[in-house]
């Protein structure tokens, strides 16, 4: 088992579920993902590292937020820990922060029904979300 403990920043809505990717370290080979949702209430996600043991690269992914990995996680029968502070306003899902996103927020402004651009989870695309998206502007994943 990891521990992830994910940090959202910006986000005051209902935590996403979050997809984990497990890579070898040293050989960028993928061996497989899992699909976790938070400990209730928590920023914590419980990953089930099945007979994975070994030093590996944990990313993480989903909509928004773009791509964050850790390097060097150590996964053994004493179960781990990793950290994630993940960055939204990937809006387009192109992998970076840009004027397309500023351009997505622009266009859904006002907003009331869940799309992409409410990267603040507020239930309501409004000047909250684009000032995210310009404060992340130039950020990329990884």
């Amino acid at each position: 088992r990891v521990d992830c403990n994910v940090v959202f920043g910006d986000f005051i809505g209902t935590k996403p579920t979050l997809t984990f990717e497990f890579v070898r370290a040293g050989t960028g080979v993928s061996d497989g993902s899992v699909v976790v949702a938070p400990t209730i209430g928590t920023g914590v996600y419980g990953l089930n590292a099945s007979a994975r043991r070994g030093l590996y690269s944990l990313r993480v992914h989903s909509p928004n937020w773009l791509v964050r990995q850790i390097n060097n996680v150590v996964i053994s029968d004493t179960g781990e820990q990793a950290y994630f502070e993940l960055i939204n306003g990937d809006v387009d899902q192109s992998g970076g922060v840009d004027a397309a996103d500023i351009d997505a927020v622009i266009a859904m402004f006002g907003s009331l029904d869940p799309v992409p651009a409410d990267v603040d989870g507020s239930i309501e695309v409004d000047a909250a979300d684009i000032d995210i998206v310009i404060a992340h502007f130039g950020a990329v994943g990884e």
